[in-house]
């Protein structure tokens, strides 16, 4: 049984040498039809005769299986033919890890990046494996939340709230002006007052607390936040007013 095997098997392949030496016959290159290599995505090479250039098969093309008929030509580089059934197979990339492209594109597979060379003009190679990283370009800060006026009485904790974006990530400064136009850089000697500041919550966002506790008159006044990185600053500004805790009692008990 083995033996009769192996005879087979050579006859298979000595059927198949013979078979490609008749279809070919003579080679006249002056004869071959001219063809533009730009247009191959996955290279050119002579055909399976030696004799004409050819496109070799691009990823998920047919591709003819060894030492089966010759219908639809060889996979290119970084390609290979994966059986699909007993006479046609599929061209299939040896590398599946992502890549990211010098045009700042994602693809599945490096196969896929060599066939994006044959749409354009400019040459893509890679630049790392793994997703591309988003990049977004270098902005002046925007506040999107600016600290609001408030009026509360004495004694009362209040908070001012500033929330900005920008690229790089700004940082947050407040600055206090009292009613008689003294200006002073916050949180300054007032252990009454502290500030806070965290990423977020949106992407190249951040948001910033100044916290006064047990109000007082000293504390009137407005209070401004900057928002500062590379690309230049902005503010935003917001008034304190303090009332007597008395004054607000009053004011209810009339409404009422």
């Amino acid at each position: 049984m083995g033996v009769s095997m192996k005879y087979f098997g050579v006859l298979c392949l000595l059927c198949a040498a013979v078979w490609a030496e008749e279809e070919c016959g003579e080679c006249n290159r002056n004869e071959c039809p001219a063809l533009d290599t730009s247009k191959c995505l996955a290279n050119y090479k002579r055909d399976h005769c030696n004799c004409c250039l050819v496109c070799m098969q691009h990823e998920l093309q047919p591709c003819d299986l060894p030492n089966r008929p010759h219908q639809y030509g060889e996979c290119g580089d970084y390609l290979t033919c994966s059986p699909v059934d007993d006479n046609v197979g599929q061209c299939t990339c040896v590398n599946q890890e992502v890549i990211c492209g010098s045009d700042g594109l994602t693809y599945d597979n490096l196969c896929q990046l060599y066939q994006e060379n044959g749409n354009r003009d400019e040459v893509v190679i890679v630049k790392s494996f793994g997703k591309c990283k988003t990049e977004t370009s270098a902005s002046k800060p925007v506040i999107t939340s600016g600290p609001q006026d408030i009026v509360n009485g004495t004694g009362s904790d209040v908070a001012m709230l500033c929330e900005a974006t920008g690229n790089p990530l700004p940082y947050i400064l407040w600055l206090f002006t009292r009613a008689d136009g003294t200006t002073i850089n916050m949180p300054g000697a007032d252990k009454d007052v502290s500030m806070n500041l965290r990423g977020g919550p949106e992407e190249n966002q951040v948001t910033g607390w100044l916290q006064v506790m047990n109000i007082a008159k000293k504390h009137e006044g407005d209070y401004t936040c900057i928002a500062k990185n590379t690309e230049g600053d902005v503010n935003d500004t917001g008034r304190l007013k303090v009332v007597e805790t008395i004054d607000i009692a009053e004011e209810t008990g009339n409404e009422a």
